[in-house]
Order: C-alpha cells, then structure tokens, then sequence
C-alpha cells in the first residue's frame, strides 16, 4: 500500500470538516421569474377583453382592448376595440378604429382571422358614417373681435366655427364671447343621422338674451345602401301591383261582356268563347302581376325596416371564436396566440 495514500485522505476529511455546511450541502439557486413578454400580456388582456364583450361590458372591454393594442397591435384587437366604443357612442373613435384596420396592408401570409377582422371593419365602416352626428357653429353678427367660442365649458375641440363638423352623439353645450358680448347658452342634443343648426347671438353684457331655438334634423340623403335599395323595389312592386288591378278589372269586364252576349245570341257561340278566352288572359295575368307586386313591395318594406340600422354587433363567446378562426368550444379568446404571431 502506497504509504503517502492515509495522508491525502486524511487532508481531504480535515478540509471536509472545516467547509461550511451551507456549501456543502447547497442546492442550486431558482432562477429568477421571467418577465411576460408584450404579447402574452396582450393577449391576456385580449381574453378578457372579448369575454367582457361579450357579456355586454363595453366599458370594460374597450379599457382592456385598448390596452392590449397599446402592447401589441393586431387587426383582431382593434376591431373588438372598434366595436366596444360604438357600443358606447363614441362613434368618432370607433370610426377611427375601423378604418386602422380596413386600410391596414395586410401581408399576403396573414391569417384567416386578420382578413375577416378586416372585413368586418369595412362592412361597420359603410353604416358607422352615416350614423355620426354634425354640428355647425356659426357667430352672429360674423366677424365681430375677440369671438371665443366653448363647448360644454371648454374650447372647441374638433369642431371648426363656421363648418359642419362631426361629434359624437350626446349632449352639448355651446356658448360664445367677445369683448363686451356673449351670447346665450344653447344646449344641443345630438343624435345619431341627425345634423344641428347652432347660431350664437351676441348680446351687449347684461342685457336680457334673446331665446334661441337649435335647429337638428335628421340626415335624409345619408341612408344606408339597404334602405336606399328598397325604394325603387317597393315602387316597382307598387307599379305591378296596380297592373295586376287593372288586369283583373279588364278580365272581369270581358266576362261581363260574354254572359251579356251569350243572353243576347246564344248561338253566337264563336264570339262569346273568344271573349272569355280574353277574360280568362286578363285574369291570369292579373293575379301574376298583383302576386309579383305584392312580393316586392313587402320585401322592399322589410329591406327598409332591417337595413336601417345595420352595424356589427357585439359578439357572443362563440362569435368571438368565430371570428378568430378556432372552434367555438375552445370559448372566447381562445385562439389568440394565432392572432399574435
């Protein structure tokens, strides 16, 4: 036996003796947590974004929607962001949205689901304008100095005086001031496809003011493609409809005119069938006239009571699914790493 071997044993088990016991004995040390990307946050934020949606919570769900497109865009976010501020009239940033998406170039590769959100935002975009509310401002006498005009206490924001400018639909108030002037107080409600008529009417300061009517009317040459569509339906199926009476007047005047012949010459029986032969044309071709009209004009009335107001709604869980190219069983927001690559 090597006579220097009992040595270096012994060293090694001093040395293990007099090493702390924490080093030893240590366990590697856990790895700090890693920090979730942006996108995994947004698309957490986009889970609940959609379920808020569609449990008809649009105020949360624009506030999650439009913090998880602050994270990381994507076509889908911003539709159902775009959908939750129509919901809650903010139509001005819902129409701000869509268009995001509707005029995005979309990359050859891109997903079913960016192409359909994409769609869909086009097909809002076509109702949503017409739907916006206009005001105009207008200062009398024009042009007098130092006008300063303010809008529920503030200064004009996204309203230019004196040009039809588009806000979302509510209440306002409009006021307006210039050196030694104001004028009354007018207070608007805007609503949807309607356009209002504000005139400010400078008054000395003190002086009584004078009662000022706003003028709102409804948008009339700004229906929906459905609703303009109907019209000349209905009119044609009206215009056949009144065919067809005339038709089944003419048919029964020929019938009338047979049996008088026939109880006049009942031999005659040449002329009489030729008269009810004419009869029975003009009948039938009234009952398929007045059948066609009356068709028309009640798909032309249904088109124009359906169509009106047409927009996309909030979606449902299985909506959302759909919309984002997975299976509906996989619930709402399933689907989104897809969406976010």
């Amino acid at each position: 036996m090597d006579a220097s071997r009992p040595i270096v044993l012994f060293l090694a088990a001093f040395a293990l003796a007099l090493a702390p016991a924490e080093a030893v004995w240590a366990q590697p040390k856990p790895k700090p947590a890693v920090e979730p990307s942006a996108k995994d946050q947004a698309r957490v934020l986009f889970e609940k974004g959609t379920t808020a949606l569609g449990d008809k919570d649009f105020k949360t769900a624009a506030q999650l929607l439009s913090e998880a497109e602050g994270l990381f865009h994507a076509p889908t976010t911003l539709y159902y962001l775009g959908t939750a501020q129509m919901e809650l009239g903010l139509l001005l940033e819902a129409q701000a949205s869509f268009k995001r998406v509707a005029e995005e170039k979309l990359s050859p590769k891109a997903s079913d689901a960016f192409k359909k959100a994409q769609a869909e935002s086009k097909k809002a975009l076509t109702d949503l304008d017409a739907r916006i509310p206009s005001v105009l401002v207008t200062v009398e006498p024009a042009g007098s100095p130092g006008v300063t005009v303010t809008m529920n206490g503030k200064p004009l924001e996204g309203v230019v005086l004196g040009e039809k400018s588009r806000i979302n639909p509510g209440s306002y108030q409009f006021e307006a001031k210039a050196e030694g002037l104001v004028s009354a107080k007018l207070t608007v409600a805007a609503a949807e496809r309607t356009t209002a008529d504000v005139r400010l009417v400078l008054q000395p300061v003190g002086k009584p003011q004078v009662e000022q009517a706003v003028i709102v009317q409804p948008v009339g040459d700004e229906w929906p493609a459905g609703r303009v569509a109907s019209i000349p339906i209905m009119i044609t199926g009206g215009a056949l409809a009144v065919a067809g009476g005339v038709l089944l007047g003419l048919s029964a005047v020929k019938r009338s005119e047979a049996d008088d012949r026939y109880d006049q010459c009942p031999t005659c029986e040449a002329e009489v069938t030729s008269l009810d032969d004419q009869a029975t044309l003009f009948g039938n071709l009234g009952i398929g006239f007045a059948a066609v009209g009356g068709a028309a004009v009640l798909s032309g009335a249904l088109m124009f009571a359906l169509l009106g107001e047409s927009g996309p709604e909030a979606p449902e869980a299985g909506e959302v699914s759909f919309l984002l190219g997975v299976p509906q069983a996989s619930g709402v927001g399933a689907g989104l790493r897809i969406q976010l690559q």
